[in-house]
């Protein structure tokens, strides 16, 4: 198992959900002002986990890599150290390259490339979103292996 892999699906894992706790919450009042999420929000949960597992595969598919999805990742952040290597660029860590690759996949305007040389790379779009039921539940969609609840909602 690869270690910087793993570190990669975790990191990506943390942003999808970070990022929809923190509009979840903002729809229920609260203000992260000055605040860093990642700081602030609760463990990242095991379907957030599977839901990077999932768009990660996504991912090597796109890029035609072989072997698990840690190795993959693993060899994606190899070819973006090497891109920066070329030009004498300081690469951002595997964690930093998780988030990325996240923030790229849900659209929201961040990318690796922002702070980094460009390589090769395929990113596929998904959407991962929480939301509050009517029965007052919180749910997660926007993967194939979860769709449905995930907690009892907590509304004044």
């Amino acid at each position: 198992m690869s270690s910087i892999g793993k570190e990669i699906v975790e990191n990506f894992a943390r942003l999808l959900f970070c990022s929809a706790w923190a509009d979840l919450e903002e729809e229920q009042g609260a203000n992260f002002a000055c605040t860093e999420i990642f700081d602030v929000a609760p463990d990242t949960p095991v379907f957030a986990l599977a839901a990077a597992e999932c768009f990660c595969n996504q991912i090597k598919v796109a890029n035609s890599l072989d072997g698990t999805t840690e190795e993959a990742m693993e060899k994606l952040y190899e070819r973006a150290v090497e891109a920066n290597n070329k030009v004498n660029r300081r690469s951002e860590p595997p964690d930093r390259f998780g988030s990325d690759l996240a923030h790229m996949s849900i659209g929201n305007g961040v990318s690796w490339f922002d702070d980094n040389e460009r390589f090769p790379l395929k990113v596929p779009y998904c959407t991962f979103d929480m939301y509050i039921g009517d029965d007052n539940k919180v749910y997660a969609s926007g993967f194939e292996d979860f769709d449905g609840y995930i907690r009892e909602a907590v509304k004044d």
